[in-house]
């Protein structure tokens, strides 16, 4: 079985940010991801990328602007 679960690393330990039902006692395997500090700069970073392979049409930004109007 495989699930995903967010988790906090405190004082040497995993902890689980939301409820789990694991039997007590049990070994389990750990794969994890270190989660970006601000999701915002990459995103602003993927928008970059996508602008510069675009291959016409409107920009991010110009469809952006469109919407607030």
């Amino acid at each position: 079985m495989t699930k995903t679960i967010r988790a906090r690393f405190i004082g040497g330990v995993f902890k689980p940010l939301e409820e789990i039902e694991f039997p007590e006692g049990k070994d389990a395997m750990i794969i994890f991801e270190e989660k970006p500090e601000d999701w915002s700069l990459i995103f602003k970073e993927l928008v970059k990328q996508v602008e510069a392979v675009s291959t016409g049409g409107n920009s991010v930004e110009d469809i952006r602007k469109e919407r607030q109007r």
